[in-house]
């Protein structure tokens, strides 16, 4: 069965029409004024056609309509003077559907208590509050655009509290302190361009969990991704020129695949007290933590056929956590001010797991590690401004079939007190000697079967 169709016309009443005329009545002949009096008439279903104009006015839906305007700019639903109600509120349980359409100069654009609104092509813009909040209902918002929504300290433009959202194909700009925002309930961002909110793109809390497909976030004040209590996944979108591309906290879990991230001025992957993976990823361009940072994991933080270059001043830095990193390049990080770091991994009280890394070209050592316990198994360390490895404040190494080449310093520096099992590797071409185990008893190394060496196995010094 065709759905009732009601077409509405805003505008005041003409002083010139007959006393005698028909009643507005919703007929493309005599539509109504408003769009307030079609939703009062309309039976469950219906579609509301929405003429070109403004409307000035804010209406309150309770069963499932669909509303169908001209475009953007063209069919403009506006809040009427001094008023904060939101300008569309759908209660009862209703389902609503918008198209082709604008939501513009109020307080709150559209919001849903139960039920969900799908909106298509339409634009919310120029609202000081929240374009879009949904508690407990089904949101999705295809093809549209969110403009120029200021929320204060605390506001975002799209907020969610349970339910689920679904955004594909849409553009935010300058969308609130945090452009999104979903709390205990699911989402999806496919194809979303987001730029230019003081905190954030996305923010997921509480229990949610949201999926981001590709997609370009770029220019936030803090974490252009952030996860807290709550998992994220992240498959091929591109983040850049933001304090961290993705932040995951308090118990979160973090899935990054096929991510180009760049230009982060702290770092561009942090798991703080979380666990995840990344896998595939393109670091560009780091900041003053590097590439990825891992602080009081939850679990394993896995790395994987990562590119890691130029990382800032660090690669992968591992404070209390647990790494495992197979098949990753990380090479040129940089000295920082004092001329320190500037190592490939370095990492405190921890545990990490080496397999089939290269890591070249680091203004400091390949890998430093101060009360950790290191497996190392098919890496390549060579070109790094000082030592392949530097095992530091008791640090235990397992280092079987690695190649420690052209380092500025020793291939292997294992001092205080820590120690080393080394099989199987090769030590060529690096500066002064290939290993080094201090002076004093400030190391041990034991030298299993099938190390070679090109130049001496010891430092070539004399202890005091």
């Amino acid at each position: 069965m065709a759905p009732e169709v009601l077409f509405v016309r805003p505008g005041p009443i003409d002083p010139l029409r007959p006393a005698d005329a028909a009643p507005e009545d919703g007929t493309a002949a005599n539509p109504f004024g408003t769009l307030a009096q079609a939703v009062r008439a309309a039976r469950a279903g219906a579609l509301i056609r929405l003429g070109q104009g403004v409307y000035r006015e804010a209406v309150v839906v309770d069963k499932p309509l669909v509303m169908l305007g001209l475009g953007p700019g063209k069919t403009r639903l506006v809040a009427p003077p001094g008023t904060g109600a939101p300008i569309v509120l759908v209660q009862g349980g209703a389902r609503v559907e918008l198209r082709h359409l604008s939501i513009e100069d109020g307080v709150i654009g559209l919001a849903a208590i139960g039920g969900g609104a799908r909106l298509q092509d339409v634009a919310l813009r120029n609202l000081t509050g929240v374009a879009l909040a949904g508690r407990e209902a089904e949101m999705a918002f295809l093809d549209g655009e969110i403009l120029r929504i200021g929320g204060g300290p605390l506001g975002g433009a799209v907020e969610i509290d349970g339910g689920s959202l679904e955004m594909r194909r849409s553009v935010l700009r300058d969308a609130g302190r945090r452009a999104i925002q979903v709390r205990g309930g699911r989402g999806l961002l496919d194809e979303v361009d987001a730029s230019g909110s003081p905190v954030a793109a996305l923010q997921a809390i509480d229990g949610a969990e949201v999926a981001v497909v590709a997609g370009r976030f770029a220019e936030f004040g803090g974490a252009a991704l952030y996860a807290g209590g709550a998992k994220l996944s992240v498959r091929g979108a591109s983040i850049s020129r933001s304090e961290y591309a993705v932040i995951g906290f308090r118990g979160a879990e973090l899935e990054l695949k096929d991510v180009e991230i760049s230009d982060t001025r702290v770092a561009g992957v942090a798991f703080v007290r979380a666990q995840g993976f990344l896998e595939g990823c393109t670091l560009r361009r780091g900041g003053i933590e590097g590439a990825v940072a891992v602080t009081n994991s939850t679990g394993p933080v896995r790395l994987s056929n990562n590119r890691f270059l130029e990382p800032g001043r660090i690669g992968v830095h591992v404070t209390g956590g647990t790494v495992v990193a197979k098949d990753n390049t990380i090479s040129s990080a940089r000295l920082d001010a004092e001329g320190d770091l500037g190592d490939g991994i370095y990492a405190v009280d921890a545990t990490l797991a080496l397999q089939g890394n290269s890591l070249r070209g680091n203004a400091g050592s390949g890998v430093t590690v101060s009360r950790t316990r290191l497996e190392l198994r098919d890496n390549l360390l060579t070109g790094n401004g000082r030592a392949g490895v530097v095992l530091l404040d008791r640090s235990t190494a397992s280092a079987d079939r690695n190649v420690f080449d052209r380092n500025r310093g020793p291939g292997l520096q294992v001092a205080e007190l820590s120690t080393a099992t080394l099989l199987g590797n090769r030590f060529g071409g690096n500066a002064l000697y290939q290993i080094d185990p201090g002076c004093d008893g400030a190391g041990k190394i034991d030298l299993r079967d099938g190390n070679t060496f090109l130049g001496p196995a010891a430092a070539r010094r004399t202890c005091p």
